[in-house]
C-alpha cells in the first residue's frame, strides 16, 4: 500500500484560509498538484483559528507532525496518514465550525474547548469527547430556541386579542382574505413562469410598472402568503402550504393604533410548525386614512419585529432606520 500524508495548512486570520487535505508526498511539491488543489478542503481562517491551534497544541499526535514546511502564508503540518488520524482532524474542523456559527457558544469557546481536551486521552477519546459535546450543546440550543419559540407565539396571541377590535372596526377583510392561488405556478425557487403569473394577478390592482415590481420581489421571496390592500383586501398564494405535515401561515396583529386621522396595525405574517412559530416571512403595516378612506399596505424590514406600529409608520416616512431608531431633532406633525 503506497504511503499517503495529511497535509493541514494552517493560515492567518484575514490573511489566508486554513486547509486539509491528502497527498502521495509529504512535501510542498503536492500544492502544484492540480487534482489536489480540487479536492483539500477549505475552512475560514477567524472562524477555526482558535480551536484549531488548542488542539494543536495540547496534543501530542498533532504537536508532532511528520514534517513542516511553508507556503503561500500558511505553515503546514503534515502527518502520516492513519483513518482515525483523518477523522480527528475533520471533527476539530467541524468542531470549530459548529461553535462559530451559534453567538452564546462563540462567547464560551475557551471553557468548551478545555473541557473537551480534558478527555482527549487519545485519538479515540477526543473523537467521543468532541462527539459528545457537540450532541449535547445542539440539545441545549434545541430546548432554548423552543422556548424562545413559545416565548413568541404568546407575545404575537396577546398582542393579537389587544388589537382583535380594531381589526374587526376597521380592516373585517382579514377575517375572509380573498386568495388568488398561484401556487402551482411557483416552486420552492424563482422561476419565470410565477412572477408572471403574479403580475397577471397584480396589474387587475395596480399599473404596469407597480405590478411588475412587485411581482419581481415576491416571486423571488419565500413567504406562502402575501397581502395587498386597494379597495379592500386580497392575497395572493404563491408557495404551497403542506397543512398534513402541521405546516400552516398565520398572520398576527401585534401593534396597532387609533387616532382621529388614521388607523394602523402592524401585522406579521408567520409559518407556522408543530404549533409553533418556525419563521417570521413578513412584516407589514396596514392602514386607513380616515380623511380620504383610503386603505393602505406596506411592507417593513423584519428587524421591526419587536417594534410597535408607529416605529414602522416613522421607518415607512423615512425618520427611523431599520432597526427602529428614531431620528433625532425632528419632529412629526400629522396633519
Amino acid at each position: 500500500m503506497e504511503n499517503r500524508y495529511i497535509h493541514l495548512g494552517v493560515g492567518v486570520s484575514g490573511i489566508r484560509s486554513y486547509s486539509l487535505g491528502i497527498c502521495k508526498t509529504f512535501t510542498s511539491t503536492c500544492l502544484v498538484n492540480s487534482k489536489y488543489r480540487e479536492l483539500h478542503k477549505m475552512y475560514v481562517a477567524s472562524h477555526v483559528n482558535y480551536v484549531v491551534r488548542e488542539f494543536i497544541d495540547n496534543l501530542d499526535i498533532l504537536n508532532n507532525p511528520f514534517h513542516i514546511y511553508r507556503s503561500s502564508d500558511r505553515t503546514y503540518y503534515v502527518y502520516k496518514y492513519s483513518d482515525k488520524l483523518w477523522s480527528l482532524l475533520e471533527q476539530i474542523f467541524m468542531f470549530a465550525e459548529f461553535i462559530q456559527s451559534n453567538k452564546k457558544l462563540r462567547y464560551r469557546k475557551r471553557e468548551i474547548v478545555e473541557n473537551v481536551l480534558l478527555n482527549c486521552r487519545d485519538v479515540d477519546r477526543c473523537i467521543d469527547s468532541i462527539i459528545d459535546t457537540v450532541n449535547r450543546l445542539k440539545f441545549v440550543i434545541m430546548k432554548r430556541r423552543e422556548r424562545g419559540k413559545k416565548a413568541l407565539l404568546t407575545r404575537f396571541m396577546r398582542n393579537t386579542q389587544k388589537c382583535m377590535y380594531v381589526v374587526d372596526k376597521y380592516f373585517s377583510d382579514l377575517r375572509n382574505v380573498h386568495i388568488f392561488d398561484i401556487s402551482n405556478m411557483c416552486k420552492s425557487y424563482y422561476t419565470s413562469e410565477c412572477e408572471e403569473s403574479i403580475f397577471n394577478v397584480l396589474r387587475k390592482f395596480y399599473d404596469s410598472d407597480i405590478a411588475r415590481r412587485y411581482s419581481h420581489e415576491i416571486a423571488a421571496g419565500s413567504s406562502p402568503i402575501w397581502l395587498f390592500a386597494r379597495d379592500g383586501i386580497f392575497a395572493i398564494k404563491t408557495l404551497p402550504i403542506y397543512e398534513d405535515l402541521g405546516i400552516f401561515f398565520r398572520v398576527f396583529y401585534d401593534s396597532c393604533v387609533e387616532t382621529d386621522k388614521y388607523v394602523a396595525v402592524k401585522l406579521i405574517g408567520v409559518t407556522m410548525a408543530n404549533g409553533y412559530i418556525d419563521r417570521i416571512e413578513w412584516i407589514a403595516v396596514l392602514g386607513l386614512d380616515k380623511h380620504s378612506n383610503q386603505l393602505f399596505l406596506h411592507y417593513v424590514p423584519k428587524t421591526l419585529v419587536f417594534r410597535d406600529v408607529e416605529t414602522c409608520r416613522r421607518w415607512l416616512l423615512g425618520l427611523a432606520d431599520r432597526f427602529g431608531n428614531v431620528a433625532q431633532d425632528i419632529e412629526l406633525i400629522e396633519v
